[in-house]
């Protein structure tokens, strides 16, 4: 009975001495900021965007910029849409939670919206709440999904996306 309960405290012992241990992520090459090019479906475009994401440092995470243009034209009528914003990223080795917001500047009109407000030029705000996961420290794809509601002072719309892209 002592060599299990031995042995059950010796278990115990080693799972919470290997949960203590954290991975650390190593900073980025001085020429490298993760940046990122990628075609978001949903989100801040809308429809859909084409987007350049980087990051301020010389890491892979912590806090960065995103710049886009996305729309939709159709039989004469259509919007267009150019996200601008700011995002954290927070994990590690490639796996990481991204949460930001921003502004994206539009013009819409009728086939978008009956609403009279929204049949101009408009300026309205974006948040994001996504999982990211990009190639850590070296090229290769990257892939977000996540909640990221459009709002402005006259309405709120939940939307979801979904991107895939490249890290260069």
């Amino acid at each position: 009975m002592k060599k299990l309960i031995l042995l059950f405290l010796y278990s115990v012992f080693c799972i919470l001495s290997l949960s203590a241990q954290e991975e650390r992520e190593e900073p980025q090459p001085p020429t490298a900021n993760a940046s990122n090019v990628y075609a978001e479906f949903g989100g801040a475009g809308i429809i859909y965007s084409i987007n350049y994401d980087g990051r301020f440092g010389k890491t892979d995470r912590g806090l960065g910029f995103r710049i886009g243009a996305g729309g939709f034209y159709a039989d004469g009528e259509g919007y267009y849409m150019i996200p601008v914003g700011l995002n954290y990223l927070i994990g590690s080795n490639g796996k990481y939670f991204e949460m930001g917001g921003g502004a994206a500047f539009g013009n819409f009109n009728e086939a978008f919206s009956s609403d009279p407000d929204l049949n101009k030029s408009k300026v309205v705000g974006h948040l994001v709440f996504a999982f990211r996961k990009q190639a850590f420290r070296h090229r290769g794809v990257i892939f977000r999904a996540g909640f990221t509601p459009i709002f402005s002072s006259t309405f709120f719309i939940p939307s979801a996306c979904v991107a895939i892209g490249f890290r260069f």
